[in-house]
């Protein structure tokens, strides 16, 4: 059921370009972390650092493609 649910979700997000699907950037990420570090916080939901800064490099790339400077992020 939630497979199908968010199945429907992704395919209602590409038609809207105002719209950012983020299970394949944030599923990508959290399969080349090193460490095994989380892509959120331990004890709730929300993302940690990490994991904003994946949202964060998908806004830009939206708003102005190859402006993301990876190098520029600190921890």
């Amino acid at each position: 059921c939630a497979a199908e649910q968010r199945a429907e979700l992704a395919k209602t997000l590409v038609q809207h370009d105002s719209m950012l699907a983020l299970w394949d950037p944030m599923r990508t990420a959290a399969e080349s972390t090193s460490d095994g570090e989380s892509l959120y916080y331990h004890q709730d939901l929300h993302w940690n650092s990490l994991g904003a800064s994946v949202f964060a490099r998908q806004l830009v790339d939206r708003v102005q493609p190859g402006l993301w400077d990876p190098d520029a992020l600190t921890r």
